[in-house]
């Protein structure tokens, strides 16, 4: 099926977890709706799905594991709802067409290249008062970025964590950050 509404239970159980690798390499899907029931999108459960434009995520996912939407190569647009707490690595990396990304409002963690190389990216901004991490390589090589807007909560920003983000124009260091890694923010020449 080209679009899969994944259903809130099955057999009189709810469904709470998306499994590893539940649809990853599928050439066809072009959307999913995902349940309030669901919390947790498991390791590399959406991995390159080339199609894949439109996530109806659920109101109550916490976590994204690794790898969970890493390759959906034409997914332009993610609405994250408020409740996830942790994106974990390469989460969204080589999502080349993501344009602007608004974190959400309980996010703690973000993870090791969660939204590397995504190429068309053009604004972060933190929604919530909770992050206090941006681990290493986390925008790569988002060539676009431009404005960044953190929350006063971060306290760790990883090595390269900005690395070769050449159109970086905008981002406030927030006054708690306690480290900022090596290259963090290399070749940030704007």
């Amino acid at each position: 099926p080209k679009n899969v509404g994944i259903p809130e239970s099955y057999e009189g159980k709810p469904i709470t977890v998306i499994a590893e690798a539940a649809f990853e390499g599928n050439k066809m899907l072009l959307g999913v709706r995902i349940p309030d029931t669901v919390t947790t999108i498991g390791y590399a459960a959406f991995y390159d799905c080339a199609k894949l434009t439109n996530i109806q995520m659920g109101s109550k996912v916490v976590l994204l594991e690794r790898f969970a939407f890493g390759g959906c190569s034409t997914l332009a647009e993610i609405v994250l709802p408020d409740s996830i707490e942790k994106i974990s690595a390469y989460a969204f990396s080589d999502c080349s067409y993501i344009k602007k990304l608004t974190l959400p409002k309980n996010l703690k963690f973000i993870g090791n290249s969660a939204f590397a190389n995504c190429k068309m990216l053009t604004s972060v901004k933190a929604n919530g008062r909770l992050l206090e991490t941006i681990e290493e390589n986390a925008f790569r090589e988002c060539l676009r970025l431009e404005t960044v807007v953190l929350s006063n909560s971060v306290k760790f920003i990883g090595t390269a964590a900005f690395y070769d983000c050449g159109s970086l124009k905008e981002i406030n260091i927030p006054t708690n950050v306690e480290y900022i890694g090596d290259e963090a923010f290399y070749n940030c020449k704007n």
